[in-house]
């Protein structure tokens, strides 16, 4: 069973410099925004296209980002307050998640036009006039810990392609503090690794 999320112990990685990087194309497109009863999600619909990582040559698009308290992954045995996924798909199906791990610090902006538009109203996506540039809770390094793993909500799908990026996204106290609001608990326990090996590029 290769199941996420995992505890990321960093004395155990295998560090590679030379592993390929992570190559970011994101434009901004309107919010379409969704409290599904588990997470706020936005959704990229019709811009998907437009927003991809390349990675060994293969294009993934964004499909969708949402959130996490506490963060699902663990560094050395570690929580962050949250944490936010950035969930792409290749053409043939394959999927590859970006983690963000967040930590207490300035605000972001482009999660307060997040939370600004959050709905009233559960399971009703909601399109907004408002754009967004993902690429604006990117971490200025973009070094990693890779493994593959599945998704942590049912059906929990093996084969995940999984990065959590080594920089964290800084968010306010306040900024935290509203998502813990709407969903404090909505993560799942990490999973055994199973004799994973967890990549690290620095």
């Amino acid at each position: 069973m290769v199941q996420s999320p995992i505890d990321i112990n960093t004395s155990a990685t295998a560090k590679d410099a030379n592993l390929p990087s992570l190559q970011f194309s994101y434009s901004s497109f309107p919010i379409s925004i969704v409290d599904n009863g588990h997470t706020i999600q936005v959704n990229t619909n019709t811009y998907a296209a437009a927003n991809t990582v390349s990675y060994k040559d293969k294009k993934y698009q964004l499909k969708q980002f949402h959130f996490h308290a506490m963060s699902e992954h663990t560094i050395n045995g570690e929580h962050s307050p949250m944490e936010l996924h950035l969930v792409h798909a290749a053409d043939d199906g394959a999927l590859l998640v970006v983690g963000l791990m967040i930590k207490e610090g300035t605000a972001n902006n482009m999660i307060d036009l997040v939370w600004s538009n959050i709905p009233d109203t559960e399971n009703k996506e909601e399109q907004r006039t408002i754009a967004i540039n993902v690429k604006d809770v990117l971490p200025a390094a973009l070094g990693y810990y890779n493994y593959i793993g599945s998704l942590t909500t049912p059906p929990c799908a093996m084969g995940l392609n999984w990065f959590v990026m080594k920089e964290p996204l800084f968010l306010s106290a306040a900024q935290i503090a509203a998502f813990r609001q709407l969903y404090s608990h909505n993560y799942r326990p990490v999973q055994p690794l199973n004799n994973r090996t967890v990549h690290e590029k620095p």
